[in-house]
Parts: structure tokens; sequence; C-alpha cells
């Protein structure tokens, strides 16, 4: 069986209609209510992996299945969330931007 990630942003942006004033409110605001989440479709649950991430944008499975890169639009940076046993849970700066990020993946090599 599999499981889903996602980010999720809770914040003030209405979801019926997202203009790009929501989203810049968002970031100016510095809203941190954004969330890594887990979804198990076998359980029907959702974990929280991460919380108080600041306008989460993306996330991607690295090749080898032992971290999520999670794009974090406001502080432009990339988080990187082990899922490796010895590892899993801990979180690292994978990358600062010179911009805010918009969404992540990998590409053909499986590399980002």
């Amino acid at each position: 069986m599999f499981v889903i990630f996602l980010s999720s942003n809770i914040s003030t942006i209405n979801r019926n209609a997202p203009n790009f004033r929501d989203f810049a409110l968002v970031i100016l605001t510095g809203d941190n209510w954004g969330r890594l989440l887990k979804f198990d479709p076998k359980t029907n649950q959702v974990t929280v992996l991460l919380k108080n991430l600041m306008f989460p944008n993306g996330v991607v499975l690295s090749k080898n299945n032992d971290f999520l890169l999670v794009a974090e639009t406001t502080n432009c940076r990339v988080l990187k969330y082990w899922l490796e046993p010895s590892k899993a849970g801990t979180v690292e700066i994978f990358a600062k931007l010179p911009g805010r990020p918009d969404n992540i993946k990998r590409h053909q090599n499986g590399e980002f």
C-alpha cells in the first residue's frame, strides 16, 4: 500500500477565488499555519509531520523514498524531511534560494 504526502497552507486565502493579493498577504504577514501532512488511504488517517511552515508550496519524494523535499515560499528555502528510519522526522535546510519557490519536482533522472 502507499501513502500520500502533501502540504497544506491554512490561511486567509479565499480557496474559492484565490488572487495574487491573497498570496501576497500570506507572505507579507508571516503566516505560519502551513503543514506537511501524510495521508494513509488504508486507515484513512492524516498525520501532521511538520507544522508552523511559512507558505509550504510543494512536496516531492526522493528517488529512493528516503526523504521528502518541501518548498517553503515565504522563507525562500527548501526543507528536507527524512523518512529513512535512522533519521526519520529530522528536518534540514536543503537549499536557500534567491527567490520564492513555487512548487518542486523531480526530473527524468530522479534529481530535483
